[in-house]
């Protein structure tokens, strides 16, 4: 498959919707669906490969593309944080949940160490989102400068409360969770709102 700025763009901003959906999926239906529920995997594996494609294409714009390679590298990272947290949730999560009443510190452990991994990849994805939005400010469309506005807010809401909840637990999972999703909503935004001028100089 031949390799444009562009396409790899188009791919994050899909993948990062997709994974959006998901997250509203999960707290919707699976959540109240119960632990045992068959969706709860399917969810999982759907977000492991959104966040794959992520990691993916968004390490090539990193080494290839001449436009914001720190953002690009801040979404591979996170897109590699989250792999390996739905890996945990995939893997560790059912066996751990089965000794829990005899040892619940290790499901307790199991689970915080996925979250610390969570509340680090939203924070990357409030800090990408923050960087793209200064770049949409700058411009000349008015429609491109507010909502460059909204994603600064919301990159800075999603970087401020995942930092709190880093070394709270998950005494901030929802709000941090919800500011993150937020963030990522617009920055799936402002990266297809970029793939024109990221494009100019495609190689």
């Amino acid at each position: 498959m031949q390799f444009t700025i562009r396409s790899s763009m188009t791919a994050i901003a899909v993948a990062i919707l997709l994974l959006v959906a998901t997250q509203v999926f999960y707290m919707a239906v699976v959540y109240p669906a119960g632990p045992e529920t068959v969706l709860r995997p399917i969810t999982w594996m759907v977000e492991m490969a959104a966040f794959t494609v992520i990691t993916i294409a968004a390490l090539v714009l990193s080494a290839r593309s001449p436009h914001a390679p720190l953002v690009w590298a801040a979404i591979a990272v996170s897109g590699l944080l989250n792999m390996v947290q739905v890996g945990i949730g995939l893997a560790m999560f059912p066996p751990a949940a089965s000794v829990m009443e005899q040892m619940p510190a290790l499901f307790d452990t199991v689970l915080k160490g996925a979250f610390f991994l969570y509340f680090t990849g939203k924070l990357l994805f409030g800090l990408a989102a923050i960087a793209l939005g200064r770049l949409l400010l700058a411009g000349p469309s008015a429609m491109r400068k507010a909502i460059g506005g909204v994603a600064i807010l919301a990159g800075l809401a999603a970087t401020a409360l995942n930092i709190l909840a880093l070394p709270t637990g998950l005494d901030w999972m929802m709000p941090a969770g919800a500011s993150g999703t937020a963030a990522s909503v617009l920055l799936a935004v402002a990266i297809l709102l970029l793939r024109g001028q990221f494009a100019e100089t495609n190689s």
